[in-house]
């Protein structure tokens, strides 16, 4: 959801997956600069989930309810 997660993976996690094979799923998001949003990475049997597209969707989701209760109230 936030950009800097994507620094703290790079800085802290992203040596373990350099020069081994993996398996991600996930989607290609087409932007002025493209990118894969990560659902999961297979390695050596081992899947990690990748929770960042539930978080984002949530966000977004408790964003449109704060703005629609706001507004709601701004009629009243």
């Amino acid at each position: 959801p936030l950009a800097i997660f994507n620094m703290f993976f790079a800085l802290l996690k992203s040596k373990k997956y350099i020069n081994k094979t993996v398996e991600i799923k996930g989607w290609y998001r087409r932007s002025p600069v493209p990118y894969i949003e990560i659902y999961s990475i297979t390695m050596d049997g081992i899947t990690k989930k990748c929770y960042t597209y539930l978080v984002t969707n949530i966000m977004i989701s408790v964003l449109a309810l704060i703005g629609v209760v706001l507004t709601i109230i701004s009629i009243l």
